[in-house]
């Protein structure tokens, strides 16, 4: 389940974007959280709004019904986003405690005492990412197979949306809704398609840009907007008996009173519709010349391919990969990259260029190429995913990699201090950045599965493999697993163990080849290409819980996940932001017999591991691919390319 809470801005923008339909633009876009990547494999969006007195117990009956549709593809990925307005998710308790470990449940709290169905939908329309959406409201109870018949009437017969019939057991103004001869100069409430029970195209909702948001339509939102729908699109109704709906939306708020009758607000919401077409082809005939010169000035720049350059020493190789050149190939008709290695850099290859990134950055070349960008108006970015302000604190022994009063840790501050922007991936980070720069971006992490395809087949299925990587063996926290390990090991006789990047500790040379050693491999692309075709069961994940490892960018989940493995994590807040004990991976406390009582469970139980791998999948395909992270990518190249500020004490969160 995830939770977001609606704040001023982002109702001020929904409102404007509601208002500029008929000027066919969006006036800006700040609702960064509402970039959905619509390439996700999502097939049906229910959006359910869901107002404060109605009942919490109908909605669990609401929600139930449409999680238990049938008939339906075995890949058929539905997601649900409920819209609570005027009511916080703390006030249902039996709805949070049923839904808490769904992963495909969003809720949206609107933060106010009242907003209308209208503007929750409009939002619930950008966080959904479905290739078709059903707007519902609590009450209306769909039947098993009624996803099924909607969704092939669409996919089948090429119609922009489908629907049937609604009874309604409780309303004033109308009973049955949802003829199957759709009349387009409708001014009864009769006739009426029900959005609570139509299906409708992707394509056809963008295109009519959502719902009216005033306050003083909200008891016919959805009748305005099926008047639009049915205007511009080709709808097909279903012979079925009609479904069950406690009561309809216009008696929902039914304190709210009409100005006018229902008749004349329908009849001037339905030549509105016809007129919005050919009011749309008499603007353009009336731009005037400079407005054109503008547009295509505009087209122009839009053609450009702009140059990137990263700048980074060749050890921040996998760094690279992670954070820039797994979204850089996804983007390559819109941008050129090169990457320049800081040891041998000349600062006037920079020149022309768009965009320079700093991965990781801390030498005086470093320096000295951003003090060009500077005097060239070259826009800037550091990419930060270590607590380098700390970590000399924690570990001593990297006092020769970036040391406080160094040269290395001062060119590290200039750098951030100087930058245009500096990227993180952990709140916790911006903590010590935060007194550097104020342009400070919260970026989500991500993971690219296609580095993760395997191409050779497990040498032996029957046996499970334990995996292990890291490059801090020496470190005593790690003691408790290795100790655990060999207890399995000594009990569990179809057991191996996969090391990389660890020196293997003298008490598992008895093991002889029951143990698998790889080197540390700082190429990125190689070393997910190595624990994915490890075919490790069980990935191993401890992180020391200080104030370093919890700035980190947190990647041992998601790579794990990719590769194929339950992974098993130490308990604290760092990992708590992605793992659900039990659910998706199993979380422990770092001491021997808790490793080795987790590792045992796995071993013996199946089931559990096949879950646990199952949930964890389901929720980086979902959430973390860079699929997903990529409209959110090219949104934040954009406010780069354009030299957007903003001066806030608070970073920008683009989860």
């Amino acid at each position: 389940m995830a939770l977001y809470q609606l704040v001023q801005r982002d109702h001020e923008f929904i409102i404007d974007f509601a208002k500029s339909r008929e000027a066919n633009e969006q006036q800006n876009e700040s609702l960064f959280w509402f970039e959905s990547n619509k390439n996700v494999d999502v097939d049906v969006s229910f959006i359910i709004y869901h107002y404060k007195d109605m009942s919490e117990v109908e909605l669990i009956l609401t929600l139930s019904a449409l999680c238990k549709q049938e008939y339906l593809p075995i890949d058929f990925v539905v997601e649900i986003i409920i819209m609570l307005d005027g009511i916080r998710l703390k006030d249902l308790v039996l709805l949070g405690d049923i839904i808490s470990n769904r992963q495909d449940i969003v809720i949206v709290d609107s933060n106010t005492n009242f907003v209308g169905p209208g503007l929750m939908w409009n939002v619930g329309s950008y966080i959904s990412r479905g290739k078709k959406i059903c707007f519902t409201w609590t009450g209306v109870y769909w039947l098993k197979d009624s996803l099924f018949r909607l969704n092939n009437i669409i996919e089948d017969e090429g119609f922009d949306g489908a629907y049937g019939q609604v009874k309604f057991e409780i309303t004033k103004e109308l009973n049955h809704v949802g003829q199957f001869e759709a009349n387009p100069a409708w001014v009864q409430g009769a006739n009426m398609i029900p959005l609570c029970y139509c299906l409708l195209s992707r394509g056809l909702v963008e295109k009519l840009k959502g719902f009216y948001a005033d306050i003083a339509l909200c008891r016919i939102v959805d009748w305005e907007f099926m008047l639009r729908v049915s205007a511009i699109s080709r709808l097909k109704a279903f012979d079925a008996a009609p479904i069950i709906g406690r009561v309809a939306l216009c008696n929902v708020h039914s304190n709210l009173k009409f100005k006018e009758s229902m008749d004349e607000i329908i009849r001037f919401g339905l030549n509105e519709s016809i007129m919005f077409s050919y009011k749309k082809r008499i603007t353009k005939k009336v731009l005037n010349q400079s407005f054109s010169k503008k547009i295509r000035a505009a087209k122009e720049r839009e053609n450009k391919l702009y140059k990137i350059g990263i700048i980074s020493d060749l050890n921040e190789r996998s760094q690279i990969q992670f954070s820039l050149l797994g979204f850089f190939e996804k983007l390559s008709k819109i941008i050129s990259w090169r990457k320049f290695n800081e040891s041998t850099l000349k600062i006037s290859e920079l020149k022309n260029y768009d965009l320079i990134f700093f991965v990781r950055s801390r030498t005086e070349q470093a320096v000295k190429a951003a003090q060009y960008c500077f005097k060239k108006d070259i826009m800037t970015a550091y990419i930060l995913d270590d607590n380098w302000i700390s970590d000399t604190e924690i570990y001593p022994q990297q006092e020769n990699h970036i040391e406080m009063d160094t040269s290395f840790y001062d060119n590290f501050i200039l750098l951030i201090s100087t930058m245009d922007y500096v990227v993180i991936y952990n709140d916790l980070l911006w903590q010590g950045v935060r007194d550097y720069n104020n342009q400070v971006i919260l970026f989500p992490v991500n993971i690219n599965l296609d580095y993760f395809k395997r191409r050779k087949k497990k040498n032996n299925p029957t046996n499970i493999r334990i995996g292990y990587t890291d490059r801090n063996f020496e470190l005593q926290y790690f003691d408790p697993i290795f100790k655990a390990v060999e207890r399995i090991m000594d009990k569990y006789k179809e057991v191996n163990l996969y090391l990389k990047g660890v020196e293997l500790p003298v008490a598992f040379n008895k093991y002889g080849n029951r143990v698998s050693l790889s080197a540390y491999e700082p190429d990125y692309l190689k070393y997910c290409k190595d624990i994915a075709e490890a075919y490790c069961d069980i990935m191993l994940c401890p992180l020391e819980n200080n104030k370093y490892n919890k700035s980190k960018c947190q990647n041992m989940y998601l790579e794990s996940t990719a590769a194929g493995a339950v992974g098993i994590y130490t308990d604290h807040e760092s990992n708590k932001e992605f793992i659900i004990n039990e659910y998706n991976g199993l979380m422990i406390e770092n001491e021997e017999e808790k490793w080795f009582l987790a590792i045992e469970r796995l071993i013996v139980d199946d089931k559990l591991r096949i879950d646990l791998l199952s949930n964890s999948r389901k929720d980086i395909n979902f959430s973390y691919n860079t699929n997903v992270a990529l409209p959110r990518f090219k949104q934040l190249l954009k406010m780069m390319l354009t030299k957007e500020t903003c001066d806030k004490p608070n970073p920008i969160n683009w989860n």
